[in-house]
């Protein structure tokens, strides 16, 4: 449960089965729970990095605009995001509105 739940976060999408079998019980099985999300983030193809820097502009544009900090706002804004332009789009526009 614990690597479905880091590709949503990271990746905005759930692992293949092959990328989750990996981390569960093949080779990435050793890789302590601390250093996973190093580990996923390392092992990013083109995408799933692109979506990684778009979460980080969004939240980094977030960060800059609030005048009280929402837990949740942060959080729905940041998970609005994947590795499109339009969703990077939207959750700014969405930051704007709140």
């Amino acid at each position: 449960d614990l690597v479905t739940e880091l590709y949503i976060n990271l990746f905005s999408r759930s692992p293949e089965a092959a990328g989750r079998d990996y981390w569960v019980s093949g080779g990435g099985a050793t890789v302590s729970i601390d250093r996973l999300v190093l580990a996923l983030m390392d092992g990013a193809g083109p995408t799933d990095t692109q979506t990684l820097l778009n979460k980080a502009e969004v939240a980094t544009y977030y960060t800059n605009r609030y005048v009280e900090y929402s837990k949740q706002d942060a959080t729905t804004v940041v998970g609005m995001v994947d590795s499109t332009d339009t969703s990077v789009q939207e959750a700014k526009e969405y930051v704007d509105g709140i």
